[in-house]
């Protein structure tokens, strides 16, 4: 029987002056064909109407949604997979998978909600860039989110989008990330592709990249870290092919990746940070592989460049990020190290309001995590022994095939493939934060960044495990069900399963709060009421009265106060006059629908907020409509559910 990889490659010599001694694998196939790609460019447009009907049958509440929300991701998915592993697949067919890929995922997001953002992240960077819009400055305050408008590369992209073409912020973004993505794509394939030595392993590894848990959604909302990693990943990637047919001086390297690296720096801190990190790492290994002097001296200094831009805005303006990070990593590591010592921890697969996920997606989701660590091993010493292969341990592993063997030689002088297999063994480690209430946050969050190296180490196992002599209908079978695996388990632990499609109202749930009521009640407020006037709301309207109302709305990220208590409390008393006066609130909007239910996300305001009496019941609804009966509160607006009141009149003695 001949192996899967055997049948077709020839690992061809050296290319021509590369000091890391890549190899390349060529193939019988014709190299500028597309393929299967037309084809496939088809069946994804087919799963984009079956997922249109998802979306709809979910907003009506039938129950068969879900299942055909996850059919439409798996046809999208899997025909991709079985021919990115092909062995008959060109570079070209290849590149084109992998952008087609990247594009319909996003699709996914976009066709959550295609009129306007209803994320609420989303509702944070919209304010900063009508901000921009409106006073044609840059760092303007954004009460919302205070820290946005000290990164504003997205939004300053975003708006002159806007401004040249006549578009929304909404329809602006939507394309900007869409070609944002498409950069993506390419940068992550041709990153692989180099330190692996083959556009196999390229495609392999970038479609694996999208089964982490942020990729449908997280990273595809108009929100800072969508932009920031293409130009991260750009960047890896420039300095990765510092050696493709000739050797740049460190000025032509520098050139290429400084503005890309003061790009980063001021669209998000955390990608920031995450590259700083990689690269010193990438420096740290490189004197142990087989490079030019000059070579590590050129990546020693990007890496010096990277600290320097990205610790220099921190410093210079983003002076708020450590007060907007440090609390949760603060938090989740201190929940972690008691989760150590006294047990107990978060309850997985349920939400804040007591909800549970369907048991079928709980297998899947640890199957996702079982697959992954069951094959990160085998690229971890792939990768790891690699340079040993002339010593009497590799030429004792005869059961690898000599293709297989060969590979070896791809990673005996990439420090980056061995950095990567370092930042592998974080992974494990990570989803001890997920048994922790904040610290899930922090493990959700770092998924897009340790799949830079998962994907590509699962993609070298990949490689591994095909060149053995398996069958080729049983081998693209098993790397089916493999990848589908790790991608839906990714996407299930990633989003809640209520926040994955459009449906009915739901308390305190992100874009399940977004209901027209609520635009309206803002929209009237933007007509009606002088623009930053000073009011109070819950988590949803809040979002809402800023961005459609125009309104200034009192936070504790901006104003260092909490307001719930005045929600929360049964009566309206000296306590509650004493903080409406002292945060200067001109109106507050109220809610009747908080009472329906516990707010899916943990709170019905902020992060932080006075808990209620019984955190284990919704807010009482006479507490809510205690306002009625104060004297000097005037209702001026009355939808039904949303109410406004006008308290300015209020003061301290009243």
């Amino acid at each position: 029987m001949v192996s899967t990889l055997q049948a077709e490659p020839e690992v061809n010599a050296l290319l021509p002056n590369t000091v890391d001694s890549i190899y390349v694998t060529k193939f019988h196939a014709k190299e500028n064909t597309w393929g299967f790609l037309p084809v496939l460019c088809l069946s994804n447009a087919l799963a984009f109407t079956l997922l249109a009907v998802a979306n709809t049958a979910s907003r009506n509440g039938y129950e068969y949604a879900s299942a055909l929300f996850w059919a439409s991701l798996l046809l999208i998915f899997v025909p991709t997979a079985l021919r990115l592993v092909s062995i008959s697949a060109s570079r070209q067919e290849r590149i084109g998978l992998v952008i087609l890929l990247g594009l319909s995922l996003y699709m996914v997001k976009v066709l959550h909600s295609p009129l306007d953002f209803t994320f609420h992240d989303e509702f944070l960077h919209w304010q900063t860039a009508n901000n921009i819009l409106e006073t044609r400055h840059l760092f303007t305050d954004n009460p919302i989110l205070p820290v946005s408008p000290q990164y504003p590369g997205l939004e300053i992209i975003v708006t002159a989008f806007s401004n040249l073409s006549g578009l929304s912020v909404v329809e602006s973004g939507t394309i900007t990330l869409a070609i944002a993505r498409v950069a993506f794509m390419l940068a992550l394939f041709l990153f692989y592709e180099h330190i692996g030595g083959s556009a196999q392993i390229g495609g392999v590894a970038t479609l694996l990249y999208t089964a982490n848990s942020n990729f449908v959604y997280f990273d595809s909302q108009f929100s800072y870290e969508s932009l920031s990693l293409p130009f991260a990943m750009t960047i890896l990637y420039v300095v990765a092919s510092r050696d493709d047919g000739y050797e740049r001086n460190f000025l032509q390297k520098l050139a290429l990746a400084a503005p890309l690296i003061i790009v980063v720096a001021m669209t998000h801190h955390l990608t920031g940070y995450v590259l700083i990190g990689f690269l010193a790492l990438w420096t740290l290994f490189s004197p142990f592989r087989k490079m030019e002097r000059s070579s590590w001296l050129t990546l020693a200094l990007l890496t010096l460049t990277t600290l320097v831009a990205v610790i220099g805005w921190n410093l210079w303006v983003g002076e708020t990020t450590n007060n907007y990070l440090g609390p949760v990593f603060r938090s989740g590591i201190s929940e972690v190290i008691s989760l150590i010592t006294d047990g107990g921890g978060r309850e997985l697969f349920r939400n804040e309001a007591g909800g549970s996920s369907p048991i079928l997606e709980r297998y899947v989701a640890i199957g996702a995590v079982i697959c992954i660590l069951l094959l990160l091993p085998v690229g971890i010493l792939q990768i790891l022994l690699s340079p040993f292969r002339q010593r009497p341990l590799a030429s004792r592993i005869t059961m690898l095939s000599s293709i297989a063997l060969q590979s070896w030689r791809r990673y005996r002088n990439s420090a980056a493939a061995l950095a990567l297999a370092f930042i592998v063994v974080l992974h494990p480690l990570m989803q001890a934060f997920r048994l922790t209430s904040t610290g899930w946050e922090i493990a959700n969050r770092s998924s897009e960044f340790l799949f830079w190296a998962i994907a590509f180490v699962l993609a070298v196992s990949v490689t591994v495990i095909g060149a053995f002599n398996i069958p080729k209908p049983i081998w693209l079978a098993c790397f089916g069900i493999w990848a589908s695996i790790i991608f839906i388990g990714g996407s299930i632990s990633g989003w809640p399963p209520w926040a994955r499609q459009p449906s009915s109202y739901l308390v305190s749930a992100d874009s399940r709060s977004i209901k027209p009521e609520g635009v309206l009640a803002a929209r009237w407020v933007g007509e009606h009421l002088p623009a930053d006037s000073r009011m109070s709301s819950d988590r949803i309207n809040t979002l809402l009265m800023s961005i459609y109302g125009n309104q200034r709305l009192i936070t504790h990220l901006a104003d260092d106060l909490y307001l719930a208590s005045v929600f929360f409390s049964p009566t309206f008393g000296p306590s509650e006059r004493h903080l409406l006066d002292e945060a200067d609130v001109e109106y507050l909007v109220v809610d009747s629908r908080l009472s329906d239910g516990l707010p899916l996300v943990g709170v019905y305001f902020e992060n932080g907020e006075p808990q209620a009496t019984d955190p284990l019941t919704p807010i009482d609804p006479e507490a809510l409509a205690k306002f009625d009966d104060v004297e000097l509160i005037s209702r001026i607006f009355d939808s039904g559910s949303i109410k406004i009141y006008a308290v300015g009149e209020l003061d301290e003695t009243s």
